[in-house]
């Protein structure tokens, strides 16, 4: 699962050496806030809603009105254990990657919306429940899962530099497995390629 998803992300850098030069590709950081929740073959489990700071974007420009959108970073979080769901220690990473169109509701305005799909490698660790007293109730195996979600997003980008941007980014990804599912919304500092 590693290799493909190497094998994914250098096709991306690839494919957008070619792409068209209506507009310059751009590489982000960005920190976003979300909402998931894990689909548990053991179980029902808490909501996580939180920060991921570690993640990066990618924008190869295919033409004037439609680009290629990778994303990828880190997983890191925990959800609470109760008598009836199951705490996660839940790490590792995740690749989605999104085809958008430009949607221009007026002359000036515009923004950016697409679909795809998240490879996701996670680690599922220390899974337990606990009694109404907070004590260990039950205690569950490790897991680790490798998975796809269907994903799509929304975004957008201002101009604050010549080479740098600021932008945003919505997106609801669903698991098809035993996976994440949930919103994110989060903000991105770009540099520009190439720019004017």
């Amino acid at each position: 699962m590693k290799k493909l998803f190497v094998c994914l992300f250098v096709f991306g850098l690839v494919f957008c050496g070619s792409a068209s030069a209506a507009d310059s590709p751009m590489v982000g950081l960005s920190s976003y806030f979300c909402n998931y929740d894990i689909s548990d073959p053991d179980g029902d489990t808490d909501d996580y809603s939180g920060f991921q700071f570690v993640n990066v974007i990618y924008i190869a420009p295919l033409s004037n009105k439609n680009r290629l959108f990778i994303e990828g970073g880190m997983v890191d979080f925990k959800t609470s254990a109760s008598t009836k769901q199951i705490g996660n220690t839940v790490s590792g990473y995740r690749l989605s990657a999104a085809y958008q169109w430009k949607i221009r509701p007026s002359r000036k305005l515009h923004f950016w919306l697409g679909g795809g799909v998240s490879l996701f490698q996670l680690d599922y660790e220390s899974r337990y429940t606990v009694t109404s007293l907070g004590y260990l109730q039950t205690l569950y195996h490790d897991r680790s899962e490798s998975s796809f979600s269907g994903y799509i997003n929304a975004s957008k980008e201002w101009e604050v530099f010549e080479n740098f941007d600021f932008g945003v980014n919505l997106a609801y990804q669903l698991s098809f497995d035993n996976s994440i599912s949930g919103f994110s919304a989060g903000v991105v500092v770009y540099y520009k390629f190439g720019g004017n």
